[in-house]
């Protein structure tokens, strides 16, 4: 489910941190609940379920970095107009801001 965030457009905030943060609370909630099993010792959910967290969580941190090379490439582009080598994802994002 969060990597269906990386096919919307970074300039589409709300969309990807709704989609981010809801799986991320889904799998916390998911860990929470199979912490139910009390044992003294690891289990593969767990070590599943912490791995899962971690991949969602670092796509999180990506579209922050995604946002500030976004942002930075924008302000590059307006600031010099001769610079003609464009990031393909970052133009057709930044496409229809005046």
């Amino acid at each position: 489910m969060s990597f269906v965030g990386f096919w919307i457009p970074v300039t589409a905030y709300p969309a990807r941190v709704a989609l981010v943060i809801t799986a991320l609370l889904a799998l916390i909630t998911q860990q929470h609940q199979s912490a139910e099993v009390n044992v003294s010792y690891v289990i593969a959910l767990n070590v599943w379920m912490i791995i899962c967290i971690a991949f969602v969580f670092f796509a999180l941190i990506e579209y922050a970095i995604a946002i500030a090379y976004c942002e930075s490439f924008y302000r590059l582009i307006t600031t010099d107009d001769q610079h003609q080598h464009h990031s393909r994802v970052c133009h057709q994002s930044y496409r229809t801001i005046p």
